[in-house]
């Protein structure tokens, strides 16, 4: 049998997710003979899904509007440039037309690149009717979707410095330096617990902050690429690093890196493997005799 692409494998584990799968029983995808962990990569979908989902469902913080036959949906403009770039405007004159939950299936689908939803029968369909509606080819509504898709877009968006809204202040009291990150406010937002509560609850209208957490400059650059797209490269990030990221998500209130998870599982194995008791003849072995 010829060996699926990573790729393909990815995006049949992110089929599974919003359409009524148990993201933590990878049972489902054992046929699809993947390489990699598959609970690491289903959870390394559904948490990224989740955190954008959920950032829209809220919504808070929105700044554009729809106006739908039962009424209005809100949303975010960054996220649906970044998404649909030159469309939005024929998304927007659509909308009109459109019932209410059909026009939300689709911005779910901008959010979080997944093609099925449980609520909605026949999601796929509707998805790419409205792409071809607006002018999105079926090969562009494919490659934005699936955990590959929306990695890609919210990469390309971490890359866009001009579109940045807020600034992070990071000050290193050691050399008496410090470094400004800037970051957009609605992926902030949307995956971290603090950062949200100072948006949404506090309702600081700042466009800075300066950061009070144990992290260097260096980490605080990997932290800030991981709220992006969820990954991290646990390998090549050197173990002091890892321990202060690790830090950071809770101290931010972000959903653990899978990589991490898998980091951590990795570890727990070897230690029990050299903390296994030796058997009783292993024991005998090697003994001095009285």
């Amino acid at each position: 049998m010829t060996e699926m692409p990573k790729e393909n494998k990815i995006q049949i584990i992110s089929s599974f997710i919003l359409a009524g799968a148990d993201p933590t029983i990878p049972n489902n995808l054992q046929a699809f003979q993947l390489t990699d962990d598959p609970e690491i990569q289903i959870l390394l979908f559904f948490t990224l899904v989740q955190d954008y989902l959920q950032f829209f469902d809220r919504q808070e913080l929105c700044d554009f509007d729809f106006e739908t036959r039962e009424g209005k949906v809100c949303s975010h403009k960054l996220i649906l440039e970044n998404r649909i770039g030159k469309n939005l405007e024929n998304l927007k004159l659509i909308s009109i037309k459109k019932e209410k939950k059909e026009l939300e299936i689709f911005l779910k689908w901008i959010y979080s690149g997944n093609l099925n939803f449980a609520e909605f029968p026949n999601s796929q369909n509707l998805i790419f009717k409205i792409g071809e509606e607006i002018g999105m080819s079926a090969k562009e509504i494919e490659s934005k979707s699936n955990l590959v898709g929306l990695q890609k877009s919210f990469l390309d968006l971490y890359s866009q410095n001009e579109s940045k809204n807020f600034k992070i202040i990071k000050k290193d009291e050691s050399k008496g330096t410090e470094k400004s990150f800037l970051a957009h406010k609605e992926v902030l937002a949307a995956r971290s617990g603090f950062f949200r509560g100072m948006f949404v609850s506090v309702q600081d209208e700042s466009n800075q902050v300066t950061d009070l957490s144990m992290l260097s400059i260096k980490s605080m650059e990997i932290f800030l690429k991981f709220l992006y797209c969820n990954e991290l490269d646990v390998h090549n990030i050197p173990k002091n690093l890892l321990q202060e990221i690790e830090e950071a998500m809770e101290f931010f209130q972000v959903s653990e890196s899978p990589n991490l998870i898998q980091e951590k599982k990795s570890k727990q194995k070897k230690q029990l493997n050299t903390q296994k008791p030796q058997r009783k003849d292993e024991k005998s072995k090697g003994c001095s005799c009285f």
